[in-house]
Order: C-alpha cells, then sequence, then structure tokens
C-alpha cells in the first residue's frame, strides 16, 4: 500500500539561524501530506513552535500539533497550555506524547553519574500510566471531534510504563519505532530517500509494536540517524512518518492534497492533473447510495470484509472512538460502511448520529 507521508518538528529543527526555519520545498516535490509540531512542554510553550506553524501553513500541508506530557506536573494547567495553541491553530491531529522517563533533568544527571540510585529519578511506571491515561481522556472530553493520538514507543512501555499497555487500544497509536537506527547514515540522494520510504514493511513495526498495542495509525520511521540530502545542510535531519492509509484516504479525512500548496505557485497541478482532479470532482457529485449516519462508540472497533466474527475477515482497518461513517445496510448484527465494497462493522459498538 501506498502511505499518507510527512514529518513531525520541534524547536530542535532549525535549518538555519538566518534562512527559513525549514525549507520545504525540496521535500515538498515528493508529495508529503502533514507535519505535526511540537507546542507545548509540560505547562510551557515549544520556543518555537510558532514558527515552524507558519512554514506549514505556507507550505500548505495538514497540520497536526503535540504536547510533551509530564506525569509529575499537575494536569489541568497542561491542559489549558495545550488547548491555547489547538485553539488559536484548530488543527485536525492533536497528539500527546507519552515518553517522561525521569522526575527532572537534574535527578537524571544525578543517577547516570552514579550520585544517586537510579530508581529515586525515574517517575514510577503507575504514576506514567495513570496520569497519562487521565490527561488523555480529559483532552479527548475537551476535543471529541478531533483526532487524539497518543505517541509512545515499544522500549518506553517495556521498561518504564509496563501498566499503559492496559489501556494502549483506548487511542489511535502513533509509535516511535527506527528500523534503520544504526549507524547514523546520510541519505545521498531523494531516491534513495523515497526507496527507504517505499521499503518499510508491515513486519518491521510488528516487530517494534509495545505490549497491549494491535495497532497504529501512524509510524514515526525515521529519526536523527537519517540525514537528508542536498541542498539540506550536512546533519540536517526531520522526523519522517508514515500515515497507515492511503494520501486519498488521509486527505479525505483530514483535507488538504499531497504536497500541499507551494507559496511560489510551483506546485500546483499541471493540465493532466486538474483534468484528473476534475474527473474525481465529477464522480463525487453523483448522488451517494442512501444511508443512516452512525458515530463509533469504543475506542478501537474492527473492520471487516464479510459480515462474520472470524479473524480471516478483519481488514486491518479500525473505526475509532468518535468516528462517524454512514452505515448502509444492517445484517447479523453488523453493519455495511461502504456503499460498493463489502466492509462491516458491529452495530453494538455504534450509535445513532
Amino acid at each position: 500500500m501506498k502511505r499518507a507521508w510527512g514529518f513531525d518538528v520541534s524547536h530542535w529543527n532549525v535549518q538555519s539561524k538566518d534562512g527559513p526555519i525549514i525549507d520545504y520545498g525540496p521535500l515538498i516535490k515528493l508529495k508529503p501530506s502533514f507535519v505535526i509540531v511540537k507546542v507545548t512542554d509540560g505547562a510551557a510553550f515549544d520556543s518555537r513552535h510558532e514558527q515552524h506553524i507558519a512554514a506549514v501553513q505556507q507550505a500548505g500541508l495538514v497540520l497536526g500539533v503535540y504536547h510533551w506530557f509530564w506525569p509529575t506536573l499537575q494536569l489541568q494547567p497542561q491542559l489549558d497550555t495545550f488547548a491555547q495553541v489547538i485553539d488559536k491553530f484548530d488543527p485536525p491531529i492533536i497528539v500527546v506524547d507519552n515518553e517522561q522517563v525521569y522526575k527532572s533533568s537534574k535527578l537524571r544527571d544525578q543517577a547516570k553519574s552514579g550520585d544517586i540510585p537510579m530508581s529515586e529519578a525515574i517517575i514510577p511506571p503507575d504514576q506514567i500510566s495513570s496520569k497519562g491515561r487521565q490527561f488523555m481522556r480529559l483532552l479527548r472530553d475537551r476535543y471529541p471531534h478531533k483526532l487524539l493520538l497518543n505517541y509512545t514507543a515499544d522500549w518506553f512501555v517495556k521498561t518504564y510504563a509496563k501498566p499503559m499497555s492496559e489501556w494502549l487500544d483506548e487511542f489511535p497509536l502513533w509509535l516511535a519505532a527506527y528500523p534503520y537506527e544504526k549507524p547514523p547514515r546520510f541519505v545521498q540522494s531523494w531516491d534513495e530517500f523515497m526507496a527507504l520510504r517505499e521499503g518499510l514493511t508491515e513486519q518491521m513495526i510488528r516487530d517494534r509494536m509495545p505490549p497491549g498495542a494491535n495497532q497504529w495509525l501512524f509510524w514515526q520511521w525515521g529519526a536523527d540517524k537519517l540525514y537528508l540530502p542536498p541542498p539540506y545542510p550536512t546533519h540536517f535531519n526531520i522526523d519522517l512518518n508514515v500515515y497507515n492509509g492511503t494520501p486519498e484516504e488521509f486527505h479525505a479525512r483530514f483535507g488538504g492534497q499531497p504536497g500541499g500548496i507551494a507559496g511560489d505557485g510551483k506546485n500546483q497541478p499541471d493540465e493532466k492533473e486538474k483534468t484528473e482532479e476534475k474527473g474525481k470532482s465529477e464522480e463525487k457529485e453523483q448522488p451517494e447510495p442512501v444511508g443512516v449516519r452512525f458515530i463509533c462508540t469504543t475506542g478501537q472497533l474492527h473492520i471487516r470484509s464479510r459480515p462474520d466474527v472470524l479473524k480471516e475477515t478483519e481488514t486491518g482497518k479500525f473505526l475509532f472512538k468518535g468516528d462517524e461513517v454512514m452505515v448502509y445496510e444492517i445484517a447479523n448484527g453488523f453493519g455495511r460502511i461502504d456503499p460498493v465494497e463489502s466492509r462491516w462493522v458491529g452495530m453494538k459498538f455504534m450509535k445513532p448520529a
């Protein structure tokens, strides 16, 4: 499957001191779909979040924002700080980054130098899990119509937050899992860059899924071990991600188009693309079969290829809590959610919109 793809950035990702914070021009030509920006850290704002958001908006890519969560801090100040950014920029994708290990940087350094036991520096697993879950539920209640992702990693859950495995499937997962970790490598060309992305396999991520997680929606597969080719500066990188769906599925859900709209107009579609888009537009204008709109009421609901409770009917696709779909037919307690294809979900987990 050709997946939608994009980036995530924070205050660390600065292309040059005097030039643009990130020039998306060379990347735009490869038709990415989104950028997810770190905007808050605890109860503080990320120092460059507004610059990054401006660059994303100028590139015309779909915007997401994320919050670095601190289990040791009060929840409401963190929620209110993050909400200021969400309310100002209205991104369709919001994320909680759950990977804080240490109570403070000072205690971390003391533990690593052997001055104190490591147990005194690490946040207790139960606290990481319970506070993280509570924060995410508060955020979901505040923004029920936005996609809310839980960002975390296999190593974090297994080593520092095992209780998280009890609720990982309550929220769509954005997983940090790096098949190209060591050694650090320069990407020599854009052809190599594309080959690395297209070489990702389902097995690569399955080997890195945390316990309790059965499905992923976003996958951060490239971190600081992959340096972008020229014209970007030496050792320059941004985190690389794919979405578990096609570009068409991604943009049908979040708007926009692959590659965004470059500010200089160079990314405008050519005449052939315009003709194709016109044809697609005319197809969309055709009346859809009559259905009834329903809302998913559970955290993660299998979409099946037929209305049978058999594992082999699972398609690998899911509905998440709050997702709205049209139901065109009901049989054996299952509803068909595609007007043409055979795609079914259990109706006991659905309610009328």
